[in-house]
């Protein structure tokens, strides 16, 4: 009987002594994020994973952010995806909104806009998600973008083309067929300049009408013209 009470209030000891070493584990880890000390709070984030097996929801949230902030972007959508497969709509909508963040900043932005759309289904009053739309309709795709240019510039050949094969100005005694190809190229310059903008609002109404039961809120803001996305 003597052992059994031995036994027992051993495990009893140690079943404090591991809460109480966690416990200073999450503290210290959550004092390295606050200093910016990024990669030791994530050696402490992965040792209460790995070696205590804590797995809360808040605990991986942390961890992502700690990745995310030291520009580990492939560890860090690996847990917000964790976090966006919970339970917790709020906290799952959070991890769909630095998801979508993380897509944009490494020129995915089509996957990008889409994680916004998400969150604001998981959690139609995260704000963040709604800027960061609205910050992901100022940015050019990529691959987008260079397909438009290469068109732009085949065009501008074939006219050239064209041109040479009626008429070639030569800029010394023909200045003005010079000015009318600079104007033509200032003139594509400005379209350009405006087209994501209406990509944009046309993309907000058709997701207001498809999407009203979950983003009614959704303000149009096209003209704030946002630099970073909001955390």
């Amino acid at each position: 009987m003597k052992l059994f009470f031995l036994v027992s209030f051993s495990s009893f000891f140690s079943f404090l002594f591991h809460i109480h070493e966690v416990n200073e584990f999450k503290k210290t880890a959550k004092q390295y994020y606050a200093e910016k000390k990024y990669l030791e709070a994530i050696k402490l984030y992965t040792l209460l994973e790995t070696k205590y097996q804590v797995k809360e929801a808040n605990l991986l949230y942390d961890h992502a952010n700690a990745c995310y902030r030291s520009i580990q972007f492939r560890q860090a959508f690996k847990y917000y995806q964790l976090i966006a497969d919970g339970t917790d709509s709020t906290l799952a909508s959070e991890a769909l909104n630095q998801m979508g963040i993380i897509c944009c900043k490494t020129n995915k932005l089509k996957e990008g806009k889409e994680l916004f759309i998400q969150s604001l289904r998981k959690h139609s009053s995260n704000t963040h998600a709604v800027l960061n739309l609205e910050w992901a309709m100022t940015l050019k795709d990529v691959p987008e973008e260079r397909e438009r240019n290469k068109q732009q510039q085949q065009q501008r050949e074939q006219q050239k083309k064209k041109s040479g094969e009626s008429h070639t100005p030569d800029p010394k005694t023909d200045p003005e067929g010079n000015d009318e190809e600079a104007d033509a190229l200032r003139s594509s310059t400005h379209k350009n300049k405006y087209m994501d903008i209406n990509k944009a609002r046309l993309l907000l109404e058709s997701m207001k009408n498809s999407e009203k039961q979950y983003i009614q809120q959704l303000p149009v803001n096209t003209t704030s013209n946002p630099k970073e996305p909001a955390w």
